[in-house]
Protein backbone atom coordinates (compact mmCIF):
# COMPACT_ATOMS: atom_id res chain seq x y z
CA UNK A 1 0.00 0.00 0.00
CA UNK A 2 2.82 2.36 0.91
CA UNK A 3 4.65 1.63 -2.34
CA UNK A 4 1.45 2.25 -4.32
CA UNK A 5 0.98 5.66 -2.68
CA UNK A 6 4.62 6.49 -3.31
CA UNK A 7 4.32 5.65 -7.02
CA UNK A 8 1.14 7.70 -7.27
CA UNK A 9 2.89 10.64 -5.66
CA UNK A 10 5.84 10.30 -8.03
CA UNK A 11 3.49 10.21 -11.00
CA UNK A 12 1.70 13.27 -9.68
CA UNK A 13 5.04 15.13 -9.32
CA UNK A 14 5.97 14.28 -12.91
CA UNK A 15 2.57 15.56 -14.03
CA UNK A 16 3.11 18.76 -12.05
CA UNK A 17 6.59 19.11 -13.59
CA UNK A 18 4.98 18.85 -17.04
CA UNK A 19 2.48 21.53 -16.09
CA UNK A 20 5.29 23.74 -14.72
CA UNK A 21 7.21 23.43 -18.02
CA UNK A 22 4.07 24.26 -20.01
CA UNK A 23 3.16 27.21 -17.81
CA UNK A 24 6.74 28.50 -17.87
CA UNK A 25 6.86 28.34 -21.68
CA UNK A 26 3.48 30.09 -21.98
CA UNK A 27 4.50 32.89 -19.58
CA UNK A 28 7.83 33.49 -21.31
CA UNK A 29 6.26 33.51 -24.78
CA UNK A 30 3.59 35.95 -23.62
CA UNK A 31 6.22 38.22 -22.05
CA UNK A 32 8.37 38.06 -25.18
CA UNK A 33 5.43 38.93 -27.44
CA UNK A 34 4.28 41.72 -25.12
CA UNK A 35 7.76 43.25 -25.09
CA UNK A 36 8.54 42.91 -28.81
CA UNK A 37 5.19 43.39 -30.58
CA UNK A 38 4.73 47.02 -31.66
CA UNK A 39 1.55 48.83 -30.71
CA UNK A 40 -0.96 48.69 -33.62
CA UNK A 41 -0.98 51.93 -35.55
CA UNK A 42 2.14 53.21 -33.79
CA UNK A 43 3.94 53.59 -37.11
CA UNK A 44 3.28 52.61 -40.68
CA UNK A 45 5.69 49.95 -41.90
CA UNK A 46 6.88 49.88 -45.51
CA UNK A 47 5.80 46.98 -47.69
CA UNK A 48 8.39 44.21 -48.21
CA UNK A 49 10.73 44.52 -51.19
CA UNK A 50 10.26 41.37 -53.27
CA UNK A 51 13.08 40.11 -55.49
CA UNK A 52 11.58 38.29 -58.47
CA UNK A 53 13.22 36.31 -61.23
CA UNK A 54 13.19 39.41 -63.45
CA UNK A 55 15.39 41.25 -60.96
CA UNK A 56 18.39 38.93 -61.46
CA UNK A 57 21.06 39.34 -64.14
CA UNK A 58 22.03 35.75 -64.97
CA UNK A 59 24.60 34.32 -67.35
CA UNK A 60 22.79 31.44 -69.13
CA UNK A 61 25.88 29.30 -68.60
CA UNK A 62 25.40 29.60 -64.81
CA UNK A 63 21.66 29.13 -64.46
CA UNK A 64 18.22 30.38 -65.40
CA UNK A 65 15.26 32.22 -63.84
CA UNK A 66 12.35 30.27 -62.39
CA UNK A 67 9.07 31.48 -60.86
CA UNK A 68 9.92 33.43 -57.71
CA UNK A 69 13.67 33.01 -57.97
CA UNK A 70 16.59 31.45 -59.84
CA UNK A 71 18.10 28.03 -60.47
CA UNK A 72 21.90 28.13 -60.36
CA UNK A 73 24.50 25.48 -61.15
CA UNK A 74 26.96 25.08 -58.26
CA UNK A 75 30.30 26.55 -59.42
CA UNK A 76 32.57 24.38 -57.23
CA UNK A 77 35.43 25.75 -55.10
CA UNK A 78 37.48 26.97 -58.08
CA UNK A 79 34.91 29.43 -59.40
CA UNK A 80 32.66 32.19 -58.14
CA UNK A 81 29.31 33.22 -59.62
CA UNK A 82 27.92 36.72 -59.16
CA UNK A 83 24.19 37.34 -59.52
CA UNK A 84 23.58 41.10 -59.63
CA UNK A 85 20.13 42.26 -58.53
CA UNK A 86 18.68 45.26 -60.33
CA UNK A 87 16.61 46.54 -57.40
CA UNK A 88 18.45 49.16 -55.36
CA UNK A 89 18.03 52.71 -54.14
CA UNK A 90 16.17 51.83 -50.92
CA UNK A 91 17.21 52.86 -47.43
CA UNK A 92 18.92 49.96 -45.65
CA UNK A 93 17.83 51.11 -42.18
CA UNK A 94 14.17 50.59 -43.11
CA UNK A 95 14.62 46.91 -44.02
CA UNK A 96 16.20 44.87 -41.25
CA UNK A 97 15.87 41.26 -42.47
CA UNK A 98 16.10 39.24 -45.66
CA UNK A 99 13.81 36.20 -45.97
CA UNK A 100 14.76 33.49 -48.44
CA UNK A 101 14.40 29.82 -49.34
CA UNK A 102 17.27 27.61 -50.51
CA UNK A 103 16.32 24.29 -52.12
CA UNK A 104 18.64 21.47 -53.27
CA UNK A 105 21.41 22.90 -51.12
CA UNK A 106 24.81 21.60 -52.27
CA UNK A 107 27.33 20.60 -49.56
CA UNK A 108 30.14 23.11 -49.20
CA UNK A 109 28.23 25.87 -50.98
CA UNK A 110 28.62 29.46 -49.78
CA UNK A 111 25.92 31.94 -50.76
CA UNK A 112 26.50 35.54 -49.72
CA UNK A 113 24.50 38.70 -50.06
CA UNK A 114 26.75 41.53 -51.18
CA UNK A 115 26.02 45.24 -51.34
CA UNK A 116 27.39 48.74 -51.42
CA UNK A 117 25.76 51.78 -49.89
CA UNK A 118 26.00 55.55 -50.00
CA UNK A 119 27.66 55.47 -46.55
CA UNK A 120 30.68 53.55 -47.93
CA UNK A 121 30.47 53.67 -51.73
CA UNK A 122 33.89 52.06 -52.27
CA UNK A 123 33.40 49.14 -49.86
CA UNK A 124 31.58 45.92 -50.75
CA UNK A 125 29.96 44.22 -47.75
CA UNK A 126 29.06 40.53 -47.45
CA UNK A 127 26.76 38.43 -45.26
CA UNK A 128 26.35 34.68 -45.65
CA UNK A 129 22.97 33.06 -46.30
CA UNK A 130 22.56 29.77 -44.44
CA UNK A 131 19.84 27.25 -45.27
CA UNK A 132 17.54 26.28 -42.43
CA UNK A 133 15.94 23.07 -41.23
CA UNK A 134 12.61 24.77 -41.93
CA UNK A 135 11.68 25.75 -45.52
CA UNK A 136 12.02 29.48 -44.86
CA UNK A 137 15.13 31.12 -43.45
CA UNK A 138 16.12 34.72 -42.77
CA UNK A 139 19.18 36.91 -42.41
CA UNK A 140 19.29 39.68 -39.74
CA UNK A 141 20.81 42.46 -41.85
CA UNK A 142 20.61 45.08 -39.11
CA UNK A 143 23.32 43.21 -37.20
CA UNK A 144 25.88 44.20 -39.85
CA UNK A 145 27.29 47.71 -39.20
CA UNK A 146 27.61 48.25 -42.97
CA UNK A 147 23.86 47.84 -43.57
CA UNK A 148 23.01 51.53 -43.61
CA UNK A 149 22.58 54.36 -46.05
CA UNK A 150 21.06 54.02 -49.50
CA UNK A 151 21.78 50.70 -51.23
CA UNK A 152 23.64 51.39 -54.49
CA UNK A 153 24.73 47.84 -55.40
CA UNK A 154 23.07 44.52 -54.57
CA UNK A 155 23.49 40.90 -55.50
CA UNK A 156 24.33 37.32 -54.51
CA UNK A 157 27.66 35.54 -54.81
CA UNK A 158 27.99 31.74 -54.94
CA UNK A 159 31.14 29.71 -54.45
CA UNK A 160 31.84 26.07 -53.65
CA UNK A 161 29.41 23.18 -53.62
CA UNK A 162 29.59 20.07 -55.78
CA UNK A 163 30.11 21.18 -59.37
CA UNK A 164 26.97 20.60 -61.42
CA UNK A 165 24.46 20.56 -58.54
CA UNK A 166 21.43 22.73 -59.24
CA UNK A 167 20.54 25.08 -56.41
CA UNK A 168 17.22 26.90 -56.25
CA UNK A 169 17.02 30.29 -54.51
CA UNK A 170 13.54 31.72 -54.20
CA UNK A 171 11.22 33.89 -52.11
CA UNK A 172 13.73 36.67 -51.49
CA UNK A 173 12.08 39.52 -49.58
CA UNK A 174 13.48 42.43 -47.60
CA UNK A 175 11.31 43.07 -44.54
CA UNK A 176 11.10 46.15 -42.39
CA UNK A 177 11.89 45.81 -38.70
CA UNK A 178 8.70 44.89 -36.89
CA UNK A 179 6.90 43.72 -40.03
CA UNK A 180 7.24 40.08 -39.07
CA UNK A 181 6.03 38.04 -36.13
CA UNK A 182 8.60 37.97 -33.30
CA UNK A 183 8.00 34.23 -32.88
CA UNK A 184 8.59 33.49 -36.57
CA UNK A 185 11.77 35.58 -36.41
CA UNK A 186 13.09 33.62 -33.42
CA UNK A 187 12.08 30.29 -34.95
CA UNK A 188 13.89 31.18 -38.16
CA UNK A 189 17.05 32.11 -36.24
CA UNK A 190 16.99 28.97 -34.13
CA UNK A 191 16.39 26.64 -37.08
CA UNK A 192 19.40 27.82 -39.06
CA UNK A 193 21.77 25.08 -40.25
CA UNK A 194 25.31 25.72 -39.13
CA UNK A 195 28.00 24.60 -41.58
CA UNK A 196 31.14 22.87 -40.39
CA UNK A 197 33.76 25.32 -39.14
CA UNK A 198 37.03 25.22 -37.24
CA UNK A 199 35.09 25.66 -33.98
CA UNK A 200 32.37 23.06 -34.62
CA UNK A 201 34.26 20.40 -32.69
CA UNK A 202 34.09 22.60 -29.57
CA UNK A 203 30.96 24.70 -29.91
CA UNK A 204 27.64 24.89 -31.74
CA UNK A 205 25.55 28.06 -31.73
CA UNK A 206 22.29 26.08 -31.99
CA UNK A 207 20.99 28.69 -34.38
CA UNK A 208 22.03 32.06 -35.70
CA UNK A 209 24.72 33.81 -33.61
CA UNK A 210 22.55 36.92 -33.96
CA UNK A 211 19.50 35.24 -32.39
CA UNK A 212 18.06 37.17 -29.48
CA UNK A 213 17.66 35.44 -27.18
CA UNK A 214 19.92 32.49 -27.92
CA UNK A 215 18.38 29.00 -27.56
CA UNK A 216 20.65 28.28 -24.59
CA UNK A 217 19.58 31.39 -22.67
CA UNK A 218 15.95 30.80 -23.57
CA UNK A 219 16.15 27.20 -22.32
CA UNK A 220 17.83 28.36 -19.11
CA UNK A 221 15.04 30.90 -18.50
CA UNK A 222 12.41 28.26 -19.31
CA UNK A 223 13.94 25.77 -16.86
CA UNK A 224 14.49 28.37 -14.11
CA UNK A 225 10.89 29.60 -14.14
CA UNK A 226 9.60 26.02 -14.29
CA UNK A 227 11.75 25.12 -11.27
CA UNK A 228 10.30 28.04 -9.30
CA UNK A 229 6.76 26.95 -10.14
CA UNK A 230 7.54 23.33 -9.31
CA UNK A 231 9.11 24.17 -5.94
CA UNK A 232 6.26 26.56 -5.11
CA UNK A 233 3.77 23.73 -5.67
CA UNK A 234 5.87 21.38 -3.49
CA UNK A 235 6.01 23.97 -0.74
CA UNK A 236 2.24 24.41 -0.88
CA UNK A 237 1.49 20.67 -1.10
CA UNK A 238 4.17 19.07 1.11
CA UNK A 239 5.52 22.03 3.12
CA UNK A 240 8.90 21.27 1.55
CA UNK A 241 10.57 22.59 -1.59
CA UNK A 242 11.69 19.14 -2.72
CA UNK A 243 10.37 16.06 -0.95
CA UNK A 244 12.20 12.80 -1.80
CA UNK A 245 9.20 11.40 -3.65
CA UNK A 246 9.35 14.32 -6.11
CA UNK A 247 12.93 13.62 -7.19
CA UNK A 248 11.70 11.93 -10.44
CA UNK A 249 9.65 15.05 -11.20
CA UNK A 250 12.74 17.23 -10.74
CA UNK A 251 14.76 14.95 -13.01
CA UNK A 252 12.01 15.12 -15.64
CA UNK A 253 11.92 18.90 -15.32
CA UNK A 254 15.66 19.22 -16.01
CA UNK A 255 15.81 16.51 -18.65
CA UNK A 256 13.22 17.92 -21.08
CA UNK A 257 14.96 21.28 -21.86
CA UNK A 258 18.34 19.53 -22.04
CA UNK A 259 17.02 16.89 -24.45
CA UNK A 260 15.56 19.56 -26.72
CA UNK A 261 18.90 21.40 -26.90
CA UNK A 262 20.76 18.13 -27.34
CA UNK A 263 18.40 17.04 -30.13
CA UNK A 264 18.96 20.36 -31.92
CA UNK A 265 22.72 19.86 -31.67
CA UNK A 266 22.48 16.28 -32.96
CA UNK A 267 20.32 17.40 -35.90
CA UNK A 268 22.94 19.98 -36.86
CA UNK A 269 25.74 17.45 -36.37
CA UNK A 270 23.98 15.01 -38.68
CA UNK A 271 23.62 17.66 -41.38
CA UNK A 272 27.33 18.47 -41.07
CA UNK A 273 28.20 14.78 -41.30
CA UNK A 274 26.00 14.32 -44.36
CA UNK A 275 27.57 17.33 -46.10
CA UNK A 276 31.08 16.03 -45.35
CA UNK A 277 30.17 12.55 -46.59
CA UNK A 278 28.88 13.89 -49.90
CA UNK A 279 31.90 16.15 -50.35
CA UNK A 280 34.74 13.82 -49.40
CA UNK A 281 33.64 10.19 -49.18
CA UNK A 282 35.48 7.95 -51.68
CA UNK A 283 37.72 10.78 -52.92
CA UNK A 284 41.48 10.82 -53.18
CA UNK A 285 43.45 13.14 -50.93
CA UNK A 286 43.97 15.63 -53.75
CA UNK A 287 40.27 15.58 -54.67
CA UNK A 288 39.38 16.24 -51.04
CA UNK A 289 41.72 19.23 -50.92
CA UNK A 290 40.26 20.64 -54.14
CA UNK A 291 36.69 20.35 -52.77
CA UNK A 292 37.46 22.06 -49.48
CA UNK A 293 36.50 25.67 -48.76
CA UNK A 294 40.20 26.61 -48.63
CA UNK A 295 41.00 24.91 -51.94
CA UNK A 296 42.53 28.18 -53.21
CA UNK A 297 45.33 27.87 -50.63
CA UNK A 298 46.04 24.28 -51.69
CA UNK A 299 46.15 25.21 -55.38
CA UNK A 300 48.45 28.14 -54.66
CA UNK A 301 50.85 26.00 -52.61
CA UNK A 302 50.90 23.32 -55.32
CA UNK A 303 51.67 25.98 -57.93
CA UNK A 304 54.64 27.17 -55.85
CA UNK A 305 55.92 23.64 -55.22
CA UNK A 306 55.65 22.30 -58.76
CA UNK A 307 56.33 25.40 -60.87
CA UNK A 308 58.69 27.64 -58.91
CA UNK A 309 60.43 25.94 -56.01
CA UNK A 310 63.23 23.37 -56.41
CA UNK A 311 62.53 19.67 -55.94
CA UNK A 312 64.94 19.47 -53.02
CA UNK A 313 63.68 21.00 -49.74
CA UNK A 314 64.40 24.73 -49.67
CA UNK A 315 64.32 27.32 -46.91
CA UNK A 316 61.18 29.48 -47.16
CA UNK A 317 60.48 32.42 -44.88
CA UNK A 318 56.72 33.12 -44.81
CA UNK A 319 55.79 36.70 -43.97
CA UNK A 320 52.30 37.85 -43.07
CA UNK A 321 50.80 40.91 -41.43
CA UNK A 322 49.01 38.70 -38.89
CA UNK A 323 50.95 36.37 -36.62
CA UNK A 324 49.98 32.70 -37.03
CA UNK A 325 47.09 33.45 -39.39
CA UNK A 326 45.14 30.57 -40.94
CA UNK A 327 46.49 31.37 -44.42
CA UNK A 328 50.05 31.38 -43.10
CA UNK A 329 49.79 28.08 -41.22
CA UNK A 330 47.86 26.29 -43.96
CA UNK A 331 50.33 27.41 -46.63
CA UNK A 332 53.23 26.20 -44.52
CA UNK A 333 51.55 22.80 -44.17
CA UNK A 334 50.92 22.46 -47.91
CA UNK A 335 54.53 23.46 -48.71
CA UNK A 336 55.99 20.44 -46.88
CA UNK A 337 58.63 18.96 -47.16
CA UNK A 338 60.18 22.41 -47.72
CA UNK A 339 61.61 24.00 -44.58
CA UNK A 340 59.21 26.86 -43.87
CA UNK A 341 59.56 29.45 -41.14
CA UNK A 342 56.50 31.56 -40.33
CA UNK A 343 57.27 34.36 -37.94
CA UNK A 344 57.36 38.15 -38.20
CA UNK A 345 56.08 40.60 -40.81
CA UNK A 346 59.47 41.70 -42.17
CA UNK A 347 62.46 39.63 -43.32
CA UNK A 348 64.93 38.52 -40.65
CA UNK A 349 67.88 39.66 -42.71
CA UNK A 350 70.49 38.32 -40.31
CA UNK A 351 69.33 34.75 -40.90
CA UNK A 352 68.89 34.82 -44.68
CA UNK A 353 71.21 32.96 -47.02
CA UNK A 354 71.75 33.32 -50.71
CA UNK A 355 69.05 31.27 -52.49
CA UNK A 356 66.53 31.38 -49.66
CA UNK A 357 62.91 32.19 -50.52
CA UNK A 358 60.61 34.85 -49.11
CA UNK A 359 56.87 34.26 -49.42
CA UNK A 360 54.96 37.48 -48.64
CA UNK A 361 51.27 36.71 -48.02
CA UNK A 362 48.81 39.50 -48.64
CA UNK A 363 49.70 43.16 -48.18
CA UNK A 364 52.16 44.04 -45.41
CA UNK A 365 52.20 47.80 -44.68
CA UNK A 366 55.75 49.12 -44.87
CA UNK A 367 57.17 46.24 -46.92
CA UNK A 368 57.87 47.37 -50.47
CA UNK A 369 59.60 45.82 -53.50
CA UNK A 370 61.64 48.30 -55.53
CA UNK A 371 61.62 47.01 -59.09
CA UNK A 372 64.35 49.39 -60.22
CA UNK A 373 66.90 48.25 -57.65
CA UNK A 374 65.42 44.72 -57.29
CA UNK A 375 65.34 45.13 -53.52
CA UNK A 376 62.84 44.50 -50.76
CA UNK A 377 62.66 47.53 -48.46
CA UNK A 378 61.04 48.00 -45.05
CA UNK A 379 61.05 50.63 -42.26
CA UNK A 380 64.37 51.53 -40.66
CA UNK A 381 66.14 51.80 -44.02
CA UNK A 382 66.40 48.01 -44.21
CA UNK A 383 66.74 46.46 -47.63
CA UNK A 384 67.77 43.19 -49.18
CA UNK A 385 68.34 42.17 -52.77
CA UNK A 386 65.73 39.72 -54.08
CA UNK A 387 64.24 38.51 -57.34
CA UNK A 388 60.46 38.49 -57.78
CA UNK A 389 59.46 35.03 -59.00
CA UNK A 390 55.67 35.07 -58.80
CA UNK A 391 52.74 37.36 -58.05
CA UNK A 392 49.20 36.29 -57.15
CA UNK A 393 46.18 37.45 -55.18
CA UNK A 394 47.38 35.41 -52.20
CA UNK A 395 51.03 36.44 -52.12
CA UNK A 396 54.36 37.15 -53.80
CA UNK A 397 57.36 34.81 -53.93
CA UNK A 398 60.93 36.18 -53.92
CA UNK A 399 64.33 34.51 -54.11
CA UNK A 400 67.05 36.09 -51.98
CA UNK A 401 70.23 36.95 -53.91
CA UNK A 402 73.22 37.58 -51.66
CA UNK A 403 76.03 36.39 -53.90
CA UNK A 404 77.65 39.82 -53.44
CA UNK A 405 78.95 39.76 -49.89
CA UNK A 406 78.55 43.53 -49.63
CA UNK A 407 74.82 43.00 -49.75
CA UNK A 408 74.85 40.80 -46.66
CA UNK A 409 73.38 42.54 -43.61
Amino acid sequence: MKHTQQRQQQSRCILVASFALTASAALLIFAFLFWNTPVPGERKLPSPIKITQEDFIIDPANGSPIPGGVEIIAPGPEKQILLPITKRGFQASRFARLHYRIENYSPGLMIKLYWRSSDSPDTTRFMRLHPGFLPQASLPLAQNPGWKGEITLLGLSLQGGITGDKIIIRDLKFFASGAESPLSMILSDWSRREPWSMSSINFVFNGSPYARPSPVLASAAWLSLALLLFMAWNRYRFRRFLPPTCAPGLLFLILIPWLILYGRWQLNLWSQFNDSRQLYSGRSQEEKQLRAEDAAIYRYAQHLKHDLLPQQPARIFILDNTYRSYLRLKTQYHLLPHNSYNYDRFPQAAYLHDGDYLLVLGNIPGLHFNRETQQLEWPGEHKIKAHLLDQSSLGNLYRVELSDRENRP
